[in-house]
């Protein structure tokens, strides 16, 4: 098959095209996709104010 000694080899690189292939594709669908919400951001604004004061308490 395509030259190779071993039939074992060649899947091993049609298995790596391919997944290159696809992460392709999910990279694209995923394109610019928000995972931060207005929910999230606030939580990660309260929690920074939080530690801020917890620090502001240390000796």
């Amino acid at each position: 098959m395509l030259g190779f000694a071993d039939n074992l080899t060649a899947w091993g690189y049609i298995l790596s095209i391919l997944a290159a292939i696809l992460c392709v594709i999910y990279g694209l669908i995923n394109w610019n996709k928000g995972t931060e919400t207005e929910e999230d951001y606030r939580r990660t604004v309260e929690w920074e104010r939080e530690e801020i004061e917890v620090e502001e308490k240390l000796p």
